[in-house]
């Protein structure tokens, strides 16, 4: 496991709350060891959730396993303090294409995390993940595709602090004043420096 994410963890358990993670492929061993156990262990809840919004269809399924105490021989690593469940998210999407465009494209998403939560109901889980997907959505993907943070060129830790606080700051703005879309409220506010200073003021 990486030191960061051991010290966040422990961080949390010690802060007497909860983790709820997502499992990434740069840990393999882990990743591998959960499929596998997965794969042989009977599972503990699941649920099952189909939507139709957008012009897209889409079916989750979210299956919860126990984690393996620590006296069993498929433990794991036990840096992972108080993992209680492993979760997994299937997502099936459909896309409608207009009618000029016949065809539909499809796709399918795995995901898997691990969490120090037991009790909760595996729609009660998914009601969780769901809700970092939000905030992944509303602030991270905006930082990262439309105000470009990954590829952003300033490597002083002081002046990529500011600049990303002052883009955190940008979007702020533009939410509280009904701008659900960056792109947009940036694209109107281009040229229009009085009426941006004005947005600001207020």
């Amino acid at each position: 496991m990486h030191c960061t994410v051991k010290k966040t963890l422990n961080a949390i358990i010690d802060s007497g709350n909860d983790y709820l993670v997502a499992l990434k492929r740069n840990q393999p061993m882990l990743y591998a060891t959960v499929e596998r156990l997965m794969a042989e262990r009977p599972m503990c809840d699941c649920y099952e959730r189909c939507e139709r919004r957008h012009g897209r269809n889409e079916r989750r399924i979210v299956s919860v396993w126990d984690a393996p105490t620590a006296g069993d021989a498929d433990a794991i690593d036990p840096a992972w303090r108080g993992l209680k469940r492993l979760i997994r998210v299937e997502r099936w999407r459909q896309v409608e294409s207009p009618r000029q465009f016949p065809k539909s494209s499809q796709s399918y998403q795995q995901s898997y995390y691990l969490t120090s939560r037991d009790g909760q109901t595996a729609h009660e889980l998914f009601e969780m993940i769901r809700g970092h997907w939000h905030i992944e959505n509303r602030l991270h993907w905006v930082k990262d595709v439309q105000q470009h943070d990954d590829s952003c060129g300033i490597r002083g830790a002081e002046a990529a602090e500011n600049l990303s606080a002052l883009k955190s700051l940008a979007l702020t703005i533009y939410r509280l004043h009904g701008y659900d879309s960056f792109k947009h409220a940036t694209i109107r506010f281009a040229n229009k420096v009085k009426e941006l200073l004005d947005l600001i003021r207020t």
